[in-house]
């Protein structure tokens, strides 16, 4: 009966409500408590499915997003070197924190168990035909099996050992093997074995060795993807009442393990030439992973369906026989609660993994705003260096017209110095015919003085001494003019001595003009060699602010899909802490459940014990074939599966209103609030980076 118990908890993810199976196996002797009991349960354990599902739905969609958003930014997507290598490290630190934080939820569970188990024992007691069993149920903890010693007063048989056992160590082997791969994979099973006859036994070893097949289909699977990749995975078993169903999970990945290795550090951004490869390849091995689970979970569904209809008929068969019900509820109603906790588990393992996700984002937006800040400088530096250029340039421009206007100057110069030499030349020829014809002015009077003295000695004629007198008063004349001629010539001939000194003295100062236009041209040359300069410096830079303005828009696109990632993040992180708000809730209105089941566990063993004592009383009379209880249970198996369809219609419409959010958060469209909470979560995270 274990087995068909273990079959039937199997098939309640995939599809088949709880209450299917209540028409074939709910005694005629319960009590309406009981019965409300087994119905809130049965409401609680639909509830928890439904919740599971939709996280899977969830699950389902935004890996779908997260591989369309690989499949178009994943081709041409490098990422620095150096930010690369940050985020591995922290990644690997988070990691850690994350096994620690499960190791020691881990260890309280342990802890907490054994309070809870052995509130029930020593109440099973051999009471003949029909008992009912509240001894502890069988656990299955990091892969060790404590099986139970008595079950209705029979003693588990060395085959059902053996093959606890193997299951055991199966599944202590898969744990081993997904350790190298998966964050944490710990399976957290609760079995309750009840064996009345062999045909139940029979039953509950075909189911384990039905088992440990698909651990070992699944072990195959998960070997298939380790190749170069170390991609971390975690893929929790799902587990609803006892059977764990494995929904392969991919919750984070790690690039290829290559390291740049080089012998000097560049200055600019070192690029990381792999990642496309890397991101294509994690790709497809993350394709091929999902499509062995998927391949993997239709055969567990098929090979479950079929031993679920061999197991009906058993069951009807044996349903009168079924007098220890009540144990069954409440193994269920401890497994549904083992499952909230491995949900609970799950959602806190997603939910860390959202928040590193949000720590990565907003080291990848620092990074672009750091990029941006450089970007900036580097304009800043451009503007400030063209605006010196500019200046020199109108420095060199207001040279070269103080060149061409002492160039000018020069030549006016050398041209009032070439006609001054000229008019110099024709005072001094000048000069020279004055003194010639002085000279000889001189002679003529030397010689009219001697006639004079000798006419003086000797008588001469009047009219010859007047003539003589008049040839002399002309000579007088003649020789006042030329003196005056040569007054006037020495006159122009100190002006032109002037003029010549004056000349000397403008060709020293055109010396010092040649002096100085020499050393303004060999600083025109040194301007133009330092024009030439900066103009190769700002080609130096213009390709620089070219190189800054891609990085820019490499930046601007990163942030874009950060931002888009960021936004998907955020709702999940969301909707993953609403799931998580219902998951605690429901595992306390569980253990509230059990407590109850517990309590009325006991009145029900007290009450078999009565029953037993009126059956051996009344042994000998018939029991009526119809009972209005087996009727009214009927009537509420119905009234269960018309809540569940309409609690399926609410869960798609639940579902369509979370894509459609989900939808919107990847377009940009996010509420303030949700903005204003993300921003908190980052600063608490970045106050526990800062105290560790």
């Amino acid at each position: 009966m274990s087995g068909c118990c273990r079959l039937w908890r199997t098939m309640t993810p995939h599809g088949w409500p709880p209450s299917s199976f209540a028409r074939g196996w709910c005694p005629q002797s319960w009590t309406p408590s009981v019965q409300e009991l087994l119905t809130s349960l049965q409401e609680q354990v639909a509830a928890l499915t439904r919740q599971n599902e939709e996280l899977i739905e969830k699950v389902q969609i935004l890996e779908s997003f997260e591989k369309d958003e690989m499949e178009a930014n994943g081709a041409a997507e490098v990422i620095p070197l150096a930010l690369y290598n940050s985020l591995r490290a922290e990644f690997n630190q988070l990691r850690r924190q994350h096994a620690e934080a499960n190791q020691a939820l881990e260890q309280q569970e342990v802890e907490g168990t054994p309070g809870d188990e052995k509130a029930a024992p020593g109440e099973c007691k051999d009471t003949g035909d029909m008992t009912t069993r509240n001894g502890p149920t069988e656990m299955e903890l990091d892969g060790t099996v404590a099986p139970e010693t008595k079950v209705n007063g029979v003693e588990t048989t060395d085959d059902e050992e053996a093959a606890g056992v193997e299951t055991a160590e199966d599944r202590t082997s898969e744990v081993a093997f997904l350790g190298a791969e998966a964050t944490e994979t710990k399976p957290l099973d609760t079995e309750a074995t009840e064996t009345e006859g062999a045909e139940a036994g029979a039953l509950e070893t075909e189911a384990t060795e039905t088992k440990a097949p698909e651990e070992e289909g699944s072990l195959e699977t998960e070997a298939m993807g380790a190749e170069d990749t170390d991609i971390k995975a975690e893929e929790p078993e799902v587990k609803v009442n006892g059977l764990g169903v494995v929904e392969g999970e991919l919750a984070g990945t790690e690039t290829t393990n290559e390291e740049a290795t080089s012998p000097s550090v560049p200055n600019g951004p070192v690029l990381y030439p792999g990642a496309a490869e890397a991101s294509e390849k994690l790709q497809t091995e993350l394709e091929s992973r999902i499509r062995g689970l998927e391949e993997v979970l239709r055969q567990r569904e098929q090979e479950a369906a079929t031993e679920l209809e061999a197991a009906r008929g058993k069951f009807e068969a044996e349903g009168s026989r079924a007098g220890g019900g009540g144990s069954g509820d409440t193994v269920q109603l401890r497994a549904a609660l083992e499952q909230a906790r491995e949900d609970l588990r799950d959602r806190d393992c997603r939910l860390r993994e959202l928040e590193a996700t949000s720590a990565w984002l907003n080291e990848a937006r620092a990074s672009r705003l750091l990029a941006e800040e450089e970007a900036r400088g580097l304009r800043a530096e451009l503007a400030r260096r063209e605006e010196v250029r500019l200046e020199q340039i109108r420095e060199l421009e207001v040279l070269r017209e103080q060149l061409a206007t002492a160039m000018a100057t020069g030549e006016q110069q050398r041209a009032a110095a070439a006609e001054l030499c000229h008019a110099r030349d024709k005072a001094e020829a000048r000069a020279a015919e004055l003194a010639a014809a002085c000279e000889e002015a001189r002679q003529g009077l030397a010689e009219l003085r001697e006639a004079s003295e000798a006419l003086r000695h000797s008588a001469v004629p009047a009219s010859e001494h007047h003539r003589l007198q008049e040839e002399a008063l002309e000579l007088r004349g003649r020789a006042a003019s030329l003196e005056q001629e040569v007054v006037a010539i020495g006159k122009e001939a100190a002006r032109l001595r002037a003029e010549l000194e004056r000349e000397r003295v403008g060709s020293v100062a055109r010396l010092e003009h040649e002096r100085i236009v020499g050393a303004l041209q060999a600083d025109v040359a040194r301007l133009e060699g330092q024009l030439e300069e900066l103009g190769r410096r700002h080609e130096k830079t213009s390709a620089e602010v070219f190189q800054v303005q891609r990085e820019a828009l490499f930046m601007k696109s990163e942030r874009h899909a950060a931002e888009a990632q960021l936004a998907t993040a955020e709702q999940q992180l969301r909707g993953l802490r609403t799931e998580a708000e219902r998951a605690r809730q429901a595992q306390s209105r569980a253990q509230e459940a059990l407590d109850r089941a517990k309590e009325k566990d006991r009145k029900i063993t007290e009450l078999s014990k009565e029953v037993f004592s009126l059956k051996e009383a009344l042994k000998d009379q018939p029991v009526a074939p119809g009972s209005p209880e087996v009727e009214a249970l009927r009537g509420q198996v119905k009234a269960l599966q018309g809540q569940l369809e309409e609690a399926a219609r609410e869960h798609s419409a639940v579902v369509a209103l979370y894509r459609s959010h989900l939808l919107y958060a990847i377009q940009g469209q996010m509420d303030e609030d949700v903005q204003r909470i993300l921003s908190q979560i980052l600063q608490m995270q970045r106050l526990q980076v800062q105290g560790r």
